[in-house]
């Protein structure tokens, strides 16, 4: 997927059709996707609670959603375009004012960029540019985000 982004011309806003990436199979392989940022996510966590880190989500669900092959419920991506970085940002957790936890993180190959979001279900509102594979409207398609840090990010 990251290849085939990274291929392209696109401009923040602009529309994927995931069927453009896997014209076979498309989805079993987007759901392939979120389950490669499961381990990677999982890993981070349990290394961050190995340094004596207090880290509010269990791990055990992203284990059971990995074996089984079935997408996280409270696991996200949103896709952008990157800055040209190539590497992985710190993983943020906390607890929101309302007790609900949210973490985060962003991972980057050149430029495109990947946010891997942590959202308790049911305890926030979706947006568009937000990406799940068992969502009804985005597993279709992903919308490009902005990771640049600039107000106008064109290829």
């Amino acid at each position: 997927m990251s290849e085939q982004l990274r291929r392209r011309k696109l401009a923040v806003g602009q529309w994927v059709r995931n069927e453009s990436i896997f014209p076979y199979d498309t989805h079993r392989k987007v759901i392939n996707v979120q389950l490669f940022f499961l381990k990677l996510y999982g890993c981070m966590l349990e290394e961050a609670k190995a340094g004596g880190y207090e880290v509010p989500i269990d791990t055990a669900p992203f284990s059971a959603a990995i074996m089984t092959g079935k997408p996280h419920k409270e696991v996200h991506l949103q896709f952008g375009l990157g800055d040209g970085i190539i590497g992985r940002s710190n993983l943020y957790c906390w607890k929101t004012d309302n007790d609900s936890v949210i973490g985060g993180w962003i991972y980057q190959l050149d430029r495109i960029a990947v946010a891997v979001l942590y959202a308790q279900e049911g305890r926030w509102e979706r947006r568009a540019d937000i990406w799940h594979p068992a969502s009804q409207t985005s597993s279709k398609r992903v919308m490009m985000a902005d990771f640049t840090g600039k107000a106008d990010a064109r290829p």
